[in-house]
């Protein structure tokens, strides 16, 4: 009888591991206090947690890519066909798709004019928080040497900075229900082998996907990060209590939108002409000015004493 730890027998009642047999490793049944997580390893998974990634029609190539590189990276995710949306329209919609789809989040990609928007959601409850993209580059542009395993799961990495505030700790919490794969879920493999980043800087977060490499070294296993992509920043705008409607809970302060942009730009553009035209009628008014008769008169008298002293001078 062997008395190792990993002993298929089983009668060991003491081993903190039980395999049996007739299943591989992922199939490990686990103890942890003498209580067993996974008291049937043969039953079927039933939590099919879904993020449902689509995006509006007409968006930009950059953007549709994106979409792909994280439709590739999350084993959970499930596409439907692009919906015709404008700015205005509600979004109500996205929560019947999820019904139909038994999707339980959303990821919505909007692009008004050329500023890309993200929305995530937690549908049909909420909270939904929507995001201004900055800095894209998709698998394909950025061409890292990092690589992974398609349906794998991805470890999260979240900054510091996330447990500060409500609103963080809001953010870090939808991210763990949006990104992170499920354990044991159908369309999942056994298998970690790269980490989701999340960073805080000047109030945008930062996305990073990184490759987790071993190797061998004399003193033993060490770990490596290799970066895989794509890059995105998220700057959050708003957080709505309802999915895609409700009360504004938060608001960001340093958003402008591209319109009061141009408003600013126009209003500071005409001061600057009517300043230019006012300088203008200011010249020619100088330039156009009546010339005095009794100033001519003094002019005379003097160029005729200039005359009679040169005079006096030549004759001497």
């Amino acid at each position: 009888h062997n008395n190792s730890p990993m002993s298929s027998s089983s009668t060991n009642e003491t081993s903190p591991y039980n395999i049996e047999s007739n299943h591989d490793e992922a199939e490990v049944a686990l103890f942890h206090d003498g209580v067993k997580t996974n008291p049937n390893p043969n039953q079927k998974f039933k939590t099919k947690q879904r993020t449902l990634v689509f995006s509006q029609r007409k968006v930009k190539p950059k953007l549709r890519h994106l979409m792909n590189n994280l439709r590739d990276l999350l084993p959970h995710s499930k596409g439907c066909e692009k919906h015709d949306t404008n700015r205005h329209d509600s979004l109500d919609f996205i929560n019947d798709l999820c019904m139909s789809l038994n999707c339980s989040n959303a990821l919505f990609f909007q692009q008004i004019g050329t500023q890309p928007f993200l929305y995530m959601s937690k549908s049909p409850i909420g909270p939904t928080i929507k995001f201004r993209l900055h800095n894209i580059s998709t698998m394909q542009e950025l061409r890292m040497t990092g690589n992974c395993l398609k349906g794998s799961r991805p470890l999260l990495h979240f900054d510091k900075q996330f447990d500060s505030s409500p609103k963080w700790k809001l953010l870090k919490e939808m991210y763990t229900q949006l990104f992170s794969t499920p354990h044991k879920h159908p369309k999942s493999k056994p298998f970690v082998d790269h980490v989701f980043g999340f960073y805080v800087s000047e109030d945008k977060i930062w996305f990073r996907n990184y490759q987790i490499l071993m190797r061998q070294q004399k003193q033993g296993q060490q770990y490596e990060l290799v970066e895989i992509g794509p890059r995105f920043v998220m700057e959050p705008l708003r957080i709505i209590s309802g999915s895609f409607s409700g009360e504004i809970m938060y608001n960001s302060d340093h958003f402008v939108s591209k319109e009061l942009k141009q408003k600013i730009k126009s209003e500071e553009y005409k001061k600057k002409r009517v300043h230019q035209m006012q300088n203008q009628a200011r010249k020619v008014a100088l330039l156009t000015k009546k010339k005095d008769d009794l100033a001519a008169v003094f002019n005379d008298a003097n160029d005729l004493e200039m005359s009679d002293v040169d005079e006096g001078d030549l004759t001497d």
